[in-house]
């Protein structure tokens, strides 16, 4: 991402949506089979914000500007 006006001051959250089988889905069975973790949150510290995601996930990350 490139922010061109103002960049971010803090990340507010990380969640990430992963698991080991990409066809995997919930049930009445296993409500939880697939659920969102808190995915550790970057720095953003005076310069460009970088972070890996896992392979295979869903990741949303929410800035303050």
């Amino acid at each position: 991402m490139n922010w061109q006006d103002k960049s971010p001051v803090e990340v507010l959250v990380a969640t990430v949506l992963t698991g080991t089988d990409l066809k995997a889905f919930n049930t009445f069975e296993a409500p939880q089979r697939v659920a969102p973790q808190t995915f550790a949150k970057p720095a953003t510290a005076n310069g460009p914000t970088k972070f890996e995601v896992p392979a295979r996930s869903c990741t949303a990350i929410q800035w303050s500007a």
